[in-house]
């Protein structure tokens, strides 16, 4: 038992780090664009790219940038940077084109290719961009951009001030054949497959899938383990319950304690004597604290639950022909659907006047009853335990209880049962009148 108490903790420590697994396979990218080959100008999901192919031996490389395209950098066969390319909206027209980097003082000028004109407009700038691929700055940069109408792709290209005449003409002639592919041409396709990264990859999204189906299959598995020995232990007469000392308690649960036991609405206060401290070895690991009540065959206990650091109260009336009757303020006592011989009424937060009156309210259902009551020769932990027995009987009885048991059905009779007594599940229908059944042919 200790082991399924501490499991909750170990599926989620499982599940979390299934889950980072999963992100971390997720993020990792077993592909990486070819180094050689050709150039693509854009992002992997944009609409539409520029392309164009290099000279043998030329390789490219690509460099991430935040919410932007990747950063394109070409280098020589020798490795040497020759210059960094980005794609630029055209403008509307070559005038508007010339007009626009005039303005911004450029020398721009026109060079006829073949049957068109392609307008070149060259600036030079701080050199901010070769750092970043390796290569050492010059200092100044000269960017070239190429404009040869809207139908063609408009390309600026940063070379170093000393490359300019050995790497603009290569720039231009690269320049004229380059072409636009639209979203899902193949030919826009350079990403080659980096074999030991996709094994890592395939490795670390499956120990993830691993991780996180287990810890979801625990998830479902545990209750039912965990009621199973539970049901098991309780049919079996709680084999590991034993008396202890009064045990410490948290502030919180010693100020619930202190008000369901002592005081002017205390247990103390409606005739009932302390019979000592026992505990389960059950998966709230419960303390319970024993009452009698010095005048009537009724028994209380009052349940600290350490997992969450509360005190619930329960008062049993057990019947001289052995029919009972619960009040309780813990909700899992509705967990089981009662029948006779057995009725359970919960109040969930009642104060032990509140739960007490409630309790002598549902006794007049059971006259006569109730008027045969008789101080119990039994001790409150025997009474327990056959509490126990009797509640493991109601579980089991039905075939193959163990597969029918459904934990949502449950969390709906506490939501639906809560606060309403004896005499409403009466007129509900939820369990016959007490008072059609006596005598019991079948009393204990």
């Amino acid at each position: 038992m200790r082991v399924l108490r501490n499991a909750p903790a170990l599926v989620f420590l499982l599940m979390f780090f299934g889950g980072i697994a999963l992100a971390v396979g997720g993020f990792l990218d077993d592909t990486s664009p070819r180094p050689d080959a050709f150039v693509i100008v854009g992002g992997r999901k944009a609409p539409d790219v520029v392309r164009f192919d290099l000279p043998d031996g030329w390789t490219v490389k690509y460099q991430a940038q935040k919410n932007r395209a990747p950063a394109v950098g070409v280098f020589t066969p020798e490795g040497t940077f020759a210059f960094e390319v980005e794609r630029v909206p055209p403008a509307d027209s070559a005038e508007a084109f010339a007009a626009q980097n005039g303005k911004a003082g450029a020398t721009v000028e026109q060079r006829p290719v073949g049957g068109e004109t392609v307008i070149a407009a060259r600036e030079g700038a701080a050199d901010v961009w070769t750092g970043k691929w390796g290569a050492a700055s010059h200092g100044r940069v000269e960017r070239a951009t190429y404009f040869a109408g809207r139908d063609r792709p408009c390309l600026r290209f940063t070379i170093r001030v000393g490359d300019v005449d050995a790497h603009e003409p290569r720039a231009f002639s690269l320049f004229q054949v380059a072409q636009i592919l639209p979203a899902g041409d193949p030919r826009r396709d350079n990403l080659a497959t980096d074999a030991d990264m996709a094994e890592v990859r395939w490795w670390v999204l499956r120990v993830g899938g691993w991780m996180l189906g287990t810890g979801l299959v625990l998830t479902l598995f545990i209750p039912f383990l965990a009621l199973y020995f539970v049901v098991h232990e309780a049919a079996a007469g709680s084999p590991h319950l034993r008396a202890i000392d009064r045990p410490p308690l948290p502030e919180k649960a010693e100020a619930q304690l202190e008000r369901l036991e002592r005081g002017r609405e205390g247990l103390e206060a409606f005739g009932f004597e302390h019979a000592g401290w026992f505990r389960l070895d059950d998966f709230d690991e419960t303390h319970v604290s024993a009452w009698r009540h010095r005048d009537r065959g009724t028994v209380a206990f009052v349940q600290y639950l350490p997992l969450n650091s509360t005190c619930k109260l329960r008062i049993l009336t057990w019947f001289p022909d052995g029919w009972i009757l619960v009040s309780s303020t813990r909700l899992t006592d509705l967990s089981y659907a009662p029948k006779p011989p057995a009725y359970c009424q919960v109040r969930n937060g009642a104060t032990t006047t509140e739960l007490w009156s409630w309790h002598l309210e549902a006794e007049e259902l059971f006259q006569p009853r109730s008027s045969a009551t008789r101080p119990m020769t039994e001790t409150p932990q025997e009474v327990y335990v056959r509490m126990l027995r009797r509640a493991a009987k109601v579980y089991t009885e039905p075939w193959l209880w163990f597969v029918r048991f459904n934990p949502f059905g449950e969390l709906w009779r506490m939501k639906q049962w809560n606060g309403v007594s004896v005499r409403e599940q009466i007129d509900r229908g939820r369990v016959i009148d007490p008072a059609l059944t006596f005598p019991d042919p079948d009393a204990r």
